[in-house]
């Protein structure tokens, strides 16, 4: 088994892929560690050191981007794979304001800037509309969060693909 990391693993997808890989390490604001601190961003990129599999998950505005920096720094070199949970909304909310989608879209530019420069496999998750807090004023139909966990993995075993899209 590989040795996995997931940021955001207490809800919604991050809980789902913490549901798969079992033997997985969290990082969490609910266990001390916001990704919106620096310190900590560097603390999560030091615990991944033995890792193969790291889950970009956690999402607080650009933090996400920047703990993907930290990491591509670190890593550049390495076989590890660094899969960046991102959306389809930069595609879907074009026509109407939304922060979100904006740091998504940030986060799908700077993955697949960073995938060309790197050794390391940099993988972009750009799932549909899912059951989650976020998701529960919007309206429209939604997949479940397992279903998108489960997808990933079986993305990531039989695909080479650096862009997964679930919808």
């Amino acid at each position: 088994m590989s040795n996995i990391i997931i940021t955001g693993h207490t809800c919604g997808l991050g809980k789902e892929l913490a549901c798969i890989y079992p033997d997985y390490t969290g990082f969490s604001r609910s266990n001390g560690y916001d990704i919106n601190n620096h310190g900590i961003r560097t603390k999560i990129v030091q615990a991944s050191a033995n890792a193969d599999i790291i889950f970009n998950n956690a999402h607080a505005g650009f933090s996400q981007i920047e703990l993907l920096y930290l990491l591509f720094d670190a890593y550049k070199h390495t076989n590890k794979t660094i899969v960046n949970i991102s959306s389809i909304s930069p595609e879907t909310s074009i026509h109407r304001p939304h922060k979100y989608a904006v740091e998504k879209l940030a986060l799908d530019a700077a993955s697949k800037q960073l995938d060309i420069n790197s050794d390391c496999r940099i993988v972009l998750v750009k799932p549909g509309l899912f059951i989650s807090n976020r998701s529960k004023n919007i309206p429209g139909t939604k997949m479940p969060a397992k279903y998108i966990a489960q997808e990933i993995k079986v993305a990531l075993l039989q695909s080479e693909s650096n862009i997964i899209n679930i919808q």
